[in-house]
């Protein structure tokens, strides 16, 4: 065996160990940084109602939701920063929420810790939504989302408040048809 062939099969063999991402993953964009401060840059107008959402108040997120849509404030989340937080934080306000729901999978999966748990609990909110707004739009997004939220759900590294929240949202799609229940994971559950 030629040392060539060798060095080859050394690089296999290591490759092969690396933690392989996500399948889901494949044509996902990468997450935006929420840890900036920055408000936007040119893609969004920020106004005065942007302005307002980004202190929280749920008046102001609603009306911002109403205002700009899913559409609208998926561009927000993925400027980052506070103006992200805030459109994030809109997001289950508006009445096309669904739509949403492929990206903030990605954006789950490609994140951690505080943040992957944010991401995990609006996707619950939008998915707790009264039964006159489950209408989900994007079936196939939101059975990518479901997806992604199983995988969250089964991985052992992930804090179990995240874990659990990602199992409630699960549960909670189920009862929109958009995941087989028994799929999900009940090794949380009281026993």
């Amino acid at each position: 065996m030629s040392v060539y062939v060798l060095a080859v099969l050394i690089a296999v063999a290591l490759g092969g160990c690396k933690k392989k991402p996500s399948a889901l993953l494949v044509d996902a964009a990468p997450p935006p940084s929420f840890a900036d401060k920055k408000l936007a840059d040119a893609g969004i107008e920020i106004d005065e109602l942007w302005k307002r959402a980004v202190q929280g108040d749920p008046i102001d997120l609603g009306a911002l939701a109403d205002r700009e849509g899913a559409a609208g404030l998926l561009a927000g989340v993925e400027q980052g920063g506070d103006l992200g937080v805030a459109a994030l934080h809109a997001l289950p306000y508006a009445d096309d929420a669904s739509v949403a729901l492929r990206r903030l999978g990605e954006i789950a999966l490609q994140t951690d810790g505080a943040v992957q748990k944010d991401v995990v609990d609006v996707v619950e909110r939008i998915a707790a939504r009264p039964p006159t707004q489950t209408e989900v739009l994007d079936a196939t997004g939101a059975r990518a989302c479901a997806d992604a939220l199983l995988e969250i759900s089964r991985k052992s590294g992930i804090s179990k408040e995240t874990r659990s929240r990602a199992i409630s949202a699960l549960r909670l799609l189920a009862d929109q048809l958009v995941v087989d229940p028994s799929q999900i994971p009940t090794d949380l559950d009281e026993k």
